[in-house]
């Protein structure tokens, strides 16, 4: 039989176990959290910065022509890939053959020709002539070809500077570093390079990826049709879910009597926020598509998917918030004269907010990560200009991230991971929204 003393013993020493048991966990945790940022921010860092080359395009005398006074100048494609080609035949040398003129365009991104013709559509046309602006420099992004052989380039600098031990990783890296060089030619790596010994090529920040919406190319993709997309959503399913939840959970909770088909409803209502998003986008697909008609990939759709899905979600945490107020501010609005009505809205329920609102953000936050519902309705299409309207053909901002991620071209998951890295930057944002409204209704509420 044990001791007192070995028994305390035994205690003390099964304290110190649990102790670091979970200071471990924490640790663990905490290192997967550092791995799996440090791995997005890695992946995600080439989609925020851009390689481009500064170019002097000339423009002719036929073409500054308006058809009126103060008018845009309206290049063709074609006219716009042969300034282009010139532009680049005065800085890398001219008589090179139509072969060669479309290898070093290739070095450009394949929507060259458009940005030119849109960047001179913007150029007033009374200054061009007035003031004979026949030339000027305009800043062409680089193809994700050009982009990858230049970064290698700059690693390949890098890591000459430094002293390593050649292994099994460094073979790995040959590979990968072969490849990189496959993705242009002989002549065009020349051409590059030429230019960048010059100082015309450049690297700035992507803010094209911020304002321009998905495309097939890597170096023109964007997740600003995403985001938008993603707003109308959250914004119809909020504008749905979060009136219908506060005023169920105050029915249930404080209005509803106390029988069997109450019982049913919140069973029921428990149970719906563990059903699985995708049993919601089929619910979506089936009563909103087949039945409703509405719009197939329609922000408005998704939206009001994502309110089915959040819906419960608002109903459970609300009604937790309205049991937390105490029994008390009840009885006193009673003894005041108040009607049952009166004191659940003048008084218990801008207690319970505080709760409200930290449930339905978390909801929001919740939602604007859901993929399967969207996917089930559709909303999977390619979307090439942002919606104006949630009526409008529209993407989310995790189907965006799940249709990159998914592409074959591997300058893609650059585009993904940084799609990644700003919705958890939302995320948090929201999260951060709905600790500090409890903050502020907690400090209101206080005597």
């Amino acid at each position: 039989m044990l001791t007192t003393d070995a028994r305390l013993r035994r205690r003390y020493r099964a304290e110190r176990r649990y102790r670091f048991y979970g200071k471990a966990a924490i640790a663990f945790a905490v290192c997967f959290l550092a791995l799996f940022f440090v791995s997005i921010v890695s992946r995600a860092l080439p989609a925020f910065s851009q390689y481009e080359v500064l170019l002097q395009v000339t423009l002719p005398q036929s073409l500054l022509k308006t058809e009126g006074a103060g008018g845009a100048l309206d290049l063709s494609e074609g006219d716009a890939r042969r300034l282009i080609d010139a532009a680049l035949a005065q800085e890398l040398g001219g008589g090179a053959s139509a072969r060669e003129r479309r290898a070093r365009r290739a070095l450009l991104t394949p929507l060259a020709a458009l940005d030119l013709k849109q960047k001179v559509a913007n150029l007033p046309a009374s200054s061009l002539l007035s003031l004979r602006l026949h030339s000027f420099a305009l800043s062409f992004a680089l193809s994700s070809s050009s982009e990858r052989v230049l970064r290698y380039q700059k690693n390949k600098r890098q890591k000459d500077k430094r002293q390593k031990d050649n292994g099994q990783a460094d073979e790995e890296r040959a590979d990968e570093d072969a490849a990189a060089l496959d993705a242009l030619s002989e002549t065009q790596r020349d051409a590059l390079a030429k230019l960048e010994s010059k100082g015309l090529v450049a690297k700035r920040f992507n803010l094209a990826f911020f304002t321009r919406s998905d495309s097939r190319v890597p170096s023109a993709a964007g997740i600003r049709g995403a985001l938008v997309g993603s707003f109308w959503a959250l914004l119809t399913a909020f504008l749905l879910a979060f009136p219908l939840g506060v005023l169920t959970a105050v029915h249930l909770e404080e209005l509803a009597p106390r029988n069997r088909l109450s019982a049913i409803i919140e069973v029921a209502i428990y149970n719906l926020a563990a059903v699985p998003s995708i049993v919601f986008g089929l619910l979506g697909l089936v009563v909103f598509l087949n039945w409703w008609q509405l719009p197939r990939s329609a922000a408005l759709t998704g939206g009001m998917v994502l309110a089915l899905m959040t819906l419960p979600v608002i109903v459970v945490t609300a009604r937790s918030a309205l049991k937390a107020v105490p029994e008390g501010i009840r009885n006193a609005g009673l003894a005041l004269g108040a009607s049952h009505c009166q004191t659940v809205l003048h008084h218990v329920l801008p207690q319970a907010m505080p709760g409200i609102l930290t449930g339905a953000i978390i909801g929001m936050a919740r939602a604007l990560g859901e993929t399967a519902p969207l996917l089930m309705i559709g909303m999977v299409a390619f979307i090439a200009q942002a919606p104006n309207t949630p009526l409008d053909p529209a993407t989310a901002l995790p189907v965006q991230i799940f249709l990159w991620a998914d592409h074959p071209d591997p300058a893609f998951s650059s585009r993904a991971a940084a799609a990644i890295l700003v919705m958890l930057l939302f995320l948090v944002a929201m999260n951060a929204t709905a600790v500090l409204l409890r903050q502020v209704f907690e400090k209101r509420r206080q005597p």
